[in-house]
């Protein structure tokens, strides 16, 4: 999304003018590169409402927001202690994820963007399949007012013990490109979904992206259900998020945008 994850073709890498490696094979001419440029586009409708404050711990690296009964917990990257954090489950990340709001440039002009974590054979044999520290990580998304699904190919290696904090890298011709990314928060919405069936409960993520040769260090949610997040849930994971003792993050915090969904 180097390139990471979401991040890796949002890594913006072109090649003689034409976007790098959109499925795992694709020939790259002479092998010249260029950053891509980002082109500002405008936010979508689905603006989330003026978020309100969040408490916070004192003295630490994590934020936390109480309302009705649950905790929205964001951890500062790189931090090794954060009141009311644990790392999720090492399954946690199983499966297909949405990507709903993003700080990445080079979403602006693409759709429907998801991805899938693969549990792969574990690096060695005392860990098991079940808490693997490998996933297959399937990055695909569509152009604005196309049909064509473009694929991206990498491998997510946990970078510790734990199973929230990952190094990427590309398959095929994007072996060169390489990132490290992080779960920072992860819970389950509150209340019932209006679009999810009764009883059915959404899950969401908020991820870190570091600064790479060809991508702006950034900031993604996840939404498990491609009907998105509610936007009750957005406001108060959003503003957890704004409340993180890190620059980096605060400054994010404020370019969040909207990945629209199109049928």
């Amino acid at each position: 999304m180097a390139c990471g994850r979401t991040s890796c073709f949002a890594g913006g890498i072109l090649v003689d003018g034409k976007e790098f490696a959109e499925r795992e094979g694709s020939k790259v001419p002479d092998g010249r590169t260029r950053a891509l440029k980002s082109e500002k586009t405008g936010i979508s409708s689905n603006i989330i409402p003026t978020l309100t404050t969040a408490k916070t711990f004192p003295s630490s690296n994590s934020t936390s927001m109480t309302d009705q009964g649950s905790t929205v917990v964001i951890r500062s990257p790189a931090s090794n202690k954060w009141p009311g954090y644990s790392p999720p489950p090492s399954d946690y990340l199983n499966g297909k994820w949405h990507v709903v709001r993003t700080t990445l440039p080079m979403w602006d002009n693409k759709c429907n963007v998801t991805i899938t974590y693969k549990p792969m054979k574990p690096s060695t044999s005392d860990i098991s399949l079940e808490n693997t520290d490998k996933y297959e990580d399937i990055v695909e998304y569509r152009k604005l007012g196309s049909t064509k699904i473009n694929t991206v190919l990498g491998v997510d290696t946990a970078a510790t013990s734990e199973r929230d904090v990952w190094d990427w890298r590309g398959k095929g011709w994007l072996m060169i490109a390489s990132s490290h990314w992080e779960i920072l928060g992860f819970g389950d919405e509150v209340g019932e979904h209006p679009d999810l069936a009764r009883g059915e409960r959404n899950r969401w993520v908020v991820t870190f992206f570091e600064k790479t040769l060809f991508t702006p260090a950034g900031l993604d949610i996840y939404s498990r259900s491609g009907k998105g997040l509610t936007a009750e849930t957005l406001q108060r994971v959003e503003a957890a998020i704004s409340q993180v003792s890190d620059e980096r993050v605060q400054k994010l915090a404020k370019d969040m945008k909207t990945i629209k969904i199109e049928a």
